[in-house]
C-alpha cells in the first residue's frame, strides 16, 4: 500500500516548485520581453534529472547488495552527480561559449 503521508508531502512540494517556477518565468518573459529557450531551461534539465534518478536507483540497488545502506549512499551520490553532469553535457544544454565562462569549462568542451 502506498504511504500517502510521506509521498503526499513530496508530491505537493514538487507541484509547488513547478507552479512557482512557471509563474515566475511567465511574469519575467512578459515584463522583460525575454525569449526563453524552453529546451535549455526546462526540458533538457528534466531529462538529465530523470537519467540521474535512473542511475542513482540502479547504483543504489547494486551497491546495496554488497554494502550497508550508508555506504551505498556514499557510493551513489558521486555516481548521480557524474551522471547528471555528463547528461547535461551530452544533451547540449550548454554551448561552447557558456562552458568557456565557468571555471574549468574549457576542459569540459571536449565532452560536447
Amino acid at each position: 500500500m502506498l504511504n500517502t503521508n510521506l509521498y503526499g508531502a513530496v508530491i505537493t512540494n514538487i507541484i509547488f516548485a513547478g507552479c512557482s517556477a512557471f509563474l515566475n518565468l511567465r511574469a519575467v518573459t512578459r515584463r522583460v520581453k525575454l525569449k526563453v529557450d524552453v529546451y535549455k531551461t526546462v526540458i533538457g534539465p528534466m531529462i538529465a534529472s530523470l537519467i540521474m534518478a535512473g542511475v542513482a536507483i540502479l547504483a543504489f540497488y547494486a551497491a546495496n547488495m554488497r554494502f550497508s545502506g550508508d555506504v551505498s549512499t556514499l557510493i551513489v551520490l558521486p555516481a548521480a552527480v557524474l551522471a547528471y553532469g555528463f547528461s547535461i553535457l551530452k544533451l547540449r544544454i550548454f554551448d561552447e561559449d557558456e562552458l568557456g565562462s565557468i571555471p574549468f569549462g574549457n576542459r569540459l568542451k571536449r565532452f560536447l
